[in-house]
């Protein structure tokens, strides 16, 4: 079987027949969907119709494969709409379009693409004789571009061949217009403009004649969208939405939270609400930065939760997933890039009560670890390293919280090790009766764990003079750079 990935545009086949292009005296369109197979070199085994979400499968049905090689997928329930993917074993697979109630398609395991042939279904004949011109145009590109390679800069004949493959580049974009421009009402028209890339114009002169060289920039990011038609969701139904998605966040915005919540906001604002489109923008902008190893990128994942998830405009999400959403978002709110640090105030190894407010210092290293944790044995050493031959020095203070619930062992580390920082933590009478220590403490702090989201040890937060959060997730060579790099701002700005 050819590979079938080189192929970047697929046809939908829409269950809901077009019933309003019909005149009155015909028989209103079948609900549902029949769609009719044969290939050639299966037998006696299972297919199955799966369809694109975004650039996964899912499967939607199955069918058995006949002695012939035939078989049908029908129900009468509708489809979505979008590209679809007919799934043998192997596995192999050829893909389709979905925007008709019924499909007649014949093919070949040895070459699904050029022996495919379209028995009925307008969409799926003009997108195998689209894709089948793509690789003809592909054939004639591929020894020119080998060719090419194989000439040094500036002989003759390289230049002619870069005309040549420029010309066959023109040739295939005007053949794309012209079935964009011929056969709109087809969902297959929709999918090729969705691969257009944005034309953009000759930046205007300024007064004085010069131009300004963002102008571009900010046109391509500005109409990036403007060849995808945002209010019909079949289009998300097929990958190159979500290849446009990506490149968009990954290349177009600023790596920053504020940035990606208003392209966020923007993107989502023309998008209906209530479409499959939307859920997969949403879906995609908080799962993809809730895992981003990018500091900071959690305010992202608040951001949606609070805007979207928890108040109603997220209809896919059950009770249970807001519930959840709801917990996370409130546990890593208060602790966010720019937050001032949730209030401390624990004791030390002899009782002595520190308050992480009272602190003097242009900035604190406030730091979570146990004294039984295996990765917390490798890095308080580095932090003691890095406070004596660093740290001490610019004034910069480690407020060092012990998280064990029993915490003989982490004063016997303490002692044995010498750590020179301000080292305290509650204790196993706190826990079980803080009434009597809110003289000195609060519940807040008491219930640290929590305030701070401490699942793992040890956990690192950086603050400034005034307690608020400045970098976080930090390793002790990672903290080390950081602070130098806040020292050198802090000269530069004085």
């Amino acid at each position: 079987m050819k590979n079938t990935k080189l192929v970047h545009f697929t046809l939908f086949c829409l269950s809901i027949a077009m019933a309003s292009c019909s005149s009155y005296a015909q028989k209103p369109a079948p609900e549902g969907y029949h769609f009719k197979f044969k290939v050639n070199g299966v037998k006696d085994t299972v297919a199955y119709l799966t369809n694109y979400f975004g650039e996964k499968l899912y499967y939607k049905d199955t069918a058995q494969v006949d002695k012939n090689g035939f078989f049908e997928f029908k129900d009468t329930n509708n489809l979505k709409g979008g590209k679809y993917a007919v799934v043998l074993p192997g596995p192999k697979y050829f893909e389709i379009v979905v925007n008709e109630y019924a499909i007649d398609m014949e093919t070949d395991t040895a070459d699904f693409i050029a022996k495919m042939k379209v028995n009925k279904s307008k969409e799926n004949k003009v997108y195998y004789d689209y894709v089948n011109y793509l690789n003809e145009m592909k054939a004639k590109a591929t020894p020119i571009r080998e060719e090419i390679q194989a000439l040094e800069e500036g002989d003759k004949k390289r230049e002619e061949l870069i005309e040549q493959l420029k010309e066959i580049d023109k040739t295939v974009k005007d053949r794309q217009k012209e079935i964009v421009e011929e056969q709109s009402d087809l969902l297959i028209a929709k999918i090729i403009k969705m691969s257009f890339d944005v034309v953009i114009p000759e930046a205007p002169k300024n007064e004085d004649g010069s131009i300004d060289s963002t102008f571009g920039y900010f046109y391509f990011k500005n109409h990036y969208f403007d060849n995808i038609d945002l209010k019909d969701e079949r289009l998300v139904n097929d990958p190159i939405f979500h290849t446009k998605l990506k490149y968009y966040f990954e290349k177009m915005i600023l790596q920053i939270p504020d940035s990606i919540n208003k392209a966020t906001d923007n993107l989502l604002a023309q998008i209906p609400d209530n479409s499959d489109m939307y859920k997969y923008v949403a879906n995609w902008v908080i799962n993809t930065y809730n895992k981003s190893k990018i500091m900071g990128m959690d305010a992202v994942f608040v951001h949606l939760a609070r805007n979207y998830y928890l108040n109603g405009k997220a209809f896919w999400a059950t009770e249970e997933d807001k519930e959840k959403i709801k917990e996370a978002a409130d546990k890593i709110e208060p602790i966010l890039l720019g937050k001032k640090a949730p209030y401390l105030s624990l004791a030390d190894t002899n009782g002595k009560f520190y308050k992480l407010y009272d602190i003097n210092a242009p900035y604190t290293v406030l730091y979570f670890w146990d004294s039984g944790c295996g990765h917390c044995k490798k890095e308080t050493p580095k932090l003691k390293d890095l406070y004596n031959e660093k740290l001490k020095k610019e004034g910069i203070v480690v407020y060092a919280v012990g998280t064990e619930l029993e915490n003989e062992d982490w004063k016997k580390y303490i002692k044995e090790n010498q750590l020179p920082f301000i080292n305290v933590s509650d204790s196993p009478d706190m826990n079980s009766s803080p009434e009597k220590y809110l003289d000195r403490t609060t519940v807040e702090s008491l219930n640290f764990r929590f305030k701070y989201d401490i699942f793992s040890t040890p956990k690192v937060f950086l603050l400034d003079k005034d307690k608020k959060i400045i970098a976080k997730g930090l390793g002790v060579e990672q903290l080390g750079e950081v602070i130098e790099q806040e020292l050198e701002r802090a000269k530069r700005a004085k």
